[in-house]
């Protein structure tokens, strides 16, 4: 709706692109942020999970790391036990991955493309714009040298 009442502000009434760009690019943040805003609940509790949880896995693995490194390398294990094959190793390495679960664990709950999909349809109604100050054979042209750079 936007779209078509600038457009016809610029057909009818010779106003500029220029003039609305800004507007235009304001009011789709503004939909964006609405429209985002709902998951942004969750960011606190997200942060203070994080938080809990590098601290809680921080004090599992330092406590786990002394005693291996206690028994396998002070201690270089016995003789009749050797360091492969035993549980320890693939303990760390289970204790490290649920580790980095918590570490990559984001406070916003949504992706980049998340966003995307909520800008590029507020975006196309807008490209026909484009063509008040960018002839369609420059704008051809220029789709087609994209085109052919990506092959």
């Amino acid at each position: 709706m936007t779209a078509s009442t600038i457009a016809n502000r610029i057909f009818f009434e010779g106003e500029k692109l220029a003039d609305y760009q800004y507007g235009y690019a304001v009011l789709l943040a503004v939909f964006v942020i609405l429209l985002a805003s709902p998951v942004l609940v969750f960011t606190p509790r997200l942060l203070a999970l994080k938080e809990s949880g590098l601290r809680q896995y921080g004090e599992l693995a330092s406590t786990y790391n002394q005693a291996f490194h206690s028994k396998w390398v002070e201690s270089a294990g016995s003789v009749e036990e050797g360091l492969l094959g035993t549980g320890d190793i693939q303990s760390q390495v289970a204790l490290e991955s649920s580790f980095q679960v918590v570490r990559q664990l984001r406070p916003v709950p949504v992706e980049l493309s998340d966003f995307m999909s909520m800008i590029v349809p507020g975006l196309i109604p807008a490209l026909p714009l484009i063509l008040t100050i960018v002839p369609a054979s420059t704008l051809l042209k220029a789709l087609l040298k994209l085109a052919q750079n990506a092959a």
